[in-house]
C-alpha cells in the first residue's frame, strides 16, 4: 500500500500486508505543508508513518483507489472524512 500526490513519487508502506487480513489504513493531507500521511493499524500519530511532499496550499479535489492486477479482490468498507477536527475515529 502506497500513497502519493499529483507531483510526488509514491512511498510505499515498508511492511508487507497480508492477504486475508482485515487492517485499518489512515491517511492525513496538511495543505499548510504539502505533507500526505500513511498509518496502517494505528494506535497513534507517532511511529509508523511514511509521507509524501505535494505542493503547499493545494486543497483535496479528488481521492482514488488503486488496486494493480494479479492480486485478487480487495475489499474496502468505512472510508471516513473529517475536515474539521483532524481526527477520525477508527473503532466501530
Amino acid at each position: 500500500i502506497g500513497i502519493s500526490t499529483t507531483s510526488s513519487s509514491p512511498v510505499y508502506w515498508p511492511t508487507p500486508l497480508n492477504k486475508d487480513q482485515t487492517y485499518s489504513i489512515a491517511i492525513r493531507y496538511d495543505a499548510a505543508t504539502g505533507i500526505s500521511t500513511l498509518w496502517v493499524d494505528p494506535t497513534s500519530l507517532a511511529g509508523g508513518v511514511d509521507s509524501a511532499v505535494g505542493p503547499i496550499g493545494t486543497l483535496v479535489s479528488g481521492f482514488a483507489l488503486r488496486q494493480s492486477g494479479g492480486y485478487g479482490t480487495a475489499t474496502i468498507d468505512d472510508i471516513r472524512v473529517d475536515v474539521t477536527s483532524g481526527v477520525v475515529s477508527m473503532s466501530e
